[in-house]
């Protein structure tokens, strides 16, 4: 897992974006503008946190869920009836 943290400071503004790269390629973003750097950190922290959760669930619905292939019932109809 890689990191990157960029601060830019433009004016009164503080512009701070977490990079982050996960394992199996997969990358989160977030950035955000405040004129206090501390408060731009925690509302970027924030906007990861709900992209790793929603992530997260998705993976694991993913895992979850069987194929509707081995859902479906007897595809015969005299298999149904027990013939």
């Amino acid at each position: 897992m890689m990191i990157e943290v960029l601060v830019d400071v433009q004016n009164d503004d503080k512009v701070v974006e977490f990079l982050v790269s996960a394992e199996h390629k997969h990358d989160f973003v977030a950035s955000e503008r405040n004129k206090d750097l501390l408060a731009a950190v925690d509302l970027v922290l924030d906007k990861l946190e709900k992209q790793v959760r929603k992530y997260k669930e998705k993976v694991q619905d993913h895992r979850r869920n069987m194929p509707t292939g081995d859902l479906a019932g007897p595809t015969n109809v005299d298999e149904a009836d027990g013939q």
